[in-house]
């Protein structure tokens, strides 16, 4: 929503500007304690995502003394509750919270989440999402799903008499606090007795929600949330209160503080190991109608079902496969396909993570992006690949550069400070990946098309880099401001020698940009290089305008090489320095790799990104067998949780996820290092 959505932005705006003194506390020895921007932020309550490239939902993890295996406590987290659900194209979140409850007999109402969570997982090669849960003679499976070519989430939960007596009077209740277009204001719910569903729109938002079940309701409740009396009071307490509802009579306006409902349906009475079942239907569209006519048609969960594995096994076998991959690598292999095709957007983007404010991911970076649509590119997804460039060069500025990152609709940037407050590192990226493509398809009518894009970029690059290094910018993390970094220096190289090799091929003139990438080479090699013989994070000047080298080991920089932008050879002593220093000076117990010295995001834990990049690195310089090592890491890592998706940040202490899981940069970066392992 965007109640949360503006907190964060404010979160994130507080952290941009207070860049001194984080830059303070990074160059500090390594905290183990979270910094204050991970610590407010907090885990999301993300178990899994589910999406089509229109909408696209989050099952929760589990929360408390129930814990999802591999994840730890996530804010707000109620096992198995739907808690996002985004539509269209993934820009709105319009749910609060949904979730499904059982009474029986002589009973009160006990919501799924407060039973004991037995297992969650994702079943192998499909999207769909199962949640089991268990207690006091009680066991409820709920399975979810989205339809492949259609707004609609379907949920089918079942209850089974696991004791000795027979239950009587089964009530399942059904459970929404939705939130139309960011905002509960301007809302309203109504029931429709002639389908059984409840309707809820706001015309402001031009979207619609509807919820129907696979038959009608004994009793459908509407109420004001955080009302606690009244006929309309608010729908969770009046379920809680024994099911003391009140049949929804009219149209309920959300007020200030928006509305809810429930839904009740009674099942047959179940004798001991007897199951009863009931598929809801979350339909989404521009008015009541469409979201009615969604919900509607996808109330048979086999159906859905077998539209959903027919989707994925059609998109898999489009896939390049790692020969020699190992099974169980091959699993998380297929599971980081799969993810980064949820994340990916109907008009070309790739959002970052399904985590809408702990952290603010769900947002699309140029950079991510791009790396994401490359290592795509290189398993089998040449269209994806090409639409997210053409799509970069759409939101590209009219001098070349771009914002930090944009709402998932494209519609415009979410943060932008400006030339000076932005990162140096993204405008090379559209070059770069521009010319990739290029040297994969051999199509130059499609790279003659986005070459204005190209000649922008690079001449941008060209005009930031007229003193050598590029000029100074935020860094690649997000976190501190005002240095030339390394990866900057490195991607604005990568981004001139791809768009000198594209005019090449175009019958163009590239030796402007070939000439200005061997400056900035030759610049980073006299001025950012530390004292110990390697590539050094960047260089900033100091009060005086005094240049000062900052000397902290960046594992950010073995991009420089093989792993990344290929812009020198990994057995550059300034690379391979970098290389050989990352073992005892970022290396982990576990056998994982930090991002930088003095670390403290999220307390400074280790990146699958970052054991990509040296694994890779180990590689390209003939040591294979510690790059399948740190291979090896990464699908333990996956392997933690039930999901098989990989996260941000590893806590091996806990062996739990931290900040964002999945991380779609974190899957990219897996599926690239299984090909140059495993490849022919």
């Amino acid at each position: 929503m965007s109640r949360r959505l503006a907190v964060a932005a404010m979160l994130g705006l507080v952290a941009c500007s207070s860049a001194a003194a984080e830059e303070e506390a990074a160059a500090s020895a390594d905290q183990v304690s979270w910094e204050p921007l991970s610590a407010t932020m907090g885990n999301p309550p993300n178990f899994s995502q589910l999406g089509n490239g229109s909408l696209m939902s989050v099952v929760s993890r589990a929360a408390g003394e129930n814990v999802t295996r591999g994840m730890g406590d996530g804010r707000g987290a109620k096992a198995g509750a739907l808690v996002e659900l985004y539509w269209p194209h993934y820009a709105a979140d319009n749910l609060w919270d949904s979730y499904v409850g059982i009474k029986t007999r002589g009973q009160k109402l006990r919501w799924a989440h407060d039973l004991a969570l037995t297992g969650q997982r994702i079943v192998p090669d499909t999207g769909l999402v199962v949640t089991e849960l268990a207690k006091d003679g009680v066991a409820i499976t709920i399975e979810d799903v989205v339809r492949p070519k259609n707004d609609a989430h379907v949920r089918r939960v079942t209850v089974k008499n696991t004791g000795r007596g027979r239950l009587e009077d089964v009530d399942l209740a059904f459970y929404a606090y939705y939130a139309i277009g960011n905002f509960p204001q301007g809302d309203r719910l109504r029931y429709d007795a002639a389908s059984g569903a409840l309707l809820q729109s706001d015309e402001g938002a031009r979207a619609a929600v509807a919820t129907v079940a696979d038959r009608a309701p004994t009793i459908a409740h509407c109420g004001h949330v955080l009302i606690p009396f009244g006929d309309e009071r608010d729908a969770r307490m009046a379920a809680e209160d024994d099911l003391k509802l009140a049949p929804c009579r009219k149209t309920e306006d959300a007020g200030l503080g928006g509305v809810n409902g429930v839904m009740v349906h009674r099942l047959p009475a179940l004798g001991p190991g007897e199951s009863g079942a009931i598929t809801y239907a979350i339909g989404m569209g521009a008015d009541e109608a469409t979201a009615l006519r969604e919900a509607r048609a996808a109330t048979s969960f086999p159906a859905a079902q077998r539209e959903d594995a027919a989707r994925w096994a059609a998109e898999l076998a489009r896939a390049t496969y790692p020969a020699r991959l190992p099974e169980d690598a091959r699993e998380v292999y297929r599971r980081a396909l799969i993810t980064i095709l949820q994340h990916r957007v109907d008009n070309g983007a790739f959002v970052a993570a399904s985590t809408l404010t702990s952290p603010v991911y769900k947002l699309v970076w140029p950079r991510d992006g791009a790396k994401t649509a490359v290592d795509m590119l290189e398993a089998g997804f040449v269209p994806e690949a090409k639409e997210f460039f053409e799509l970069l060069e759409k939101l590209q500025k009219p001098d070349g550069s771009f914002a930090i990152n944009y709402l998932p609709d494209a519609s415009r940037a979410f943060f932008d400070f400006g030339r000076d407050g932005n990162e140096n590192d993204q405008p090379g990226m559209l070059p770069w990946g521009v010319e990739r493509v290029l040297e994969a398809t051999n199509d130059t009518a499609w790279a003659a098309a986005r070459w204005p894009a190209i000649e922008r970029a690079a001449n941008h690059l060209v005009t930031i880099s007229e003193g050598g290094l590029v000029l100074p910018s935020r860094d690649l993390w997000e976190l501190e401001t005002g240095s030339s970094w390394t990866y900057a220096n490195g991607s604005a190289v990568a981004g001139l020698e791809g768009a000198a090799r594209i005019a090449r091929a175009l019958g163009k003139d590239g030796a402007r940009y070939d000439a200005r990438a061997e400056v900035i080479k030759k610049a980073m090699g006299e001025r950012l290089v530390a004292r110990g013989g390697f590539f050094a994070r960047g260089a900033k000047k100091d009060f005086f305008g005094r240049e000062q080298i900052d000397e902290r080991l960046e594992i950010a920089n073995l991009a420089l090489g093989k792993g990344g932008f290929e812009v020198f050879a990994d057995d550059d002593p300034r690379v391979a320095k970098v290389g050989d220093l990352v073992a005892s000076r970022l290396g982990t117990p576990g056998g994982s790799v930090r991002r930088y010295e003095g670390d403290a995001y999220y307390g400074g834990q280790p990146w699958p990104v970052a054991s990509a990049w040296l694994a890779l690195h180990r590689l390209a310089r003939g040591d294979r067998a510690k790059a399948v090592a740190l291979f090896d890491v990464m699908t333990a890592q996956a392997h933690a949780t039930d999901a098989l998706t990989l996260g941000e940040q590893f806590d091996e202490e806990h062996q739990v996820w931290l900040s964002a899981v999945p991380l779609v940069w974190s899957e990219a970066a897996y599926v690239r290092t299984a090909l140059a392992l495993y490849g022919e």
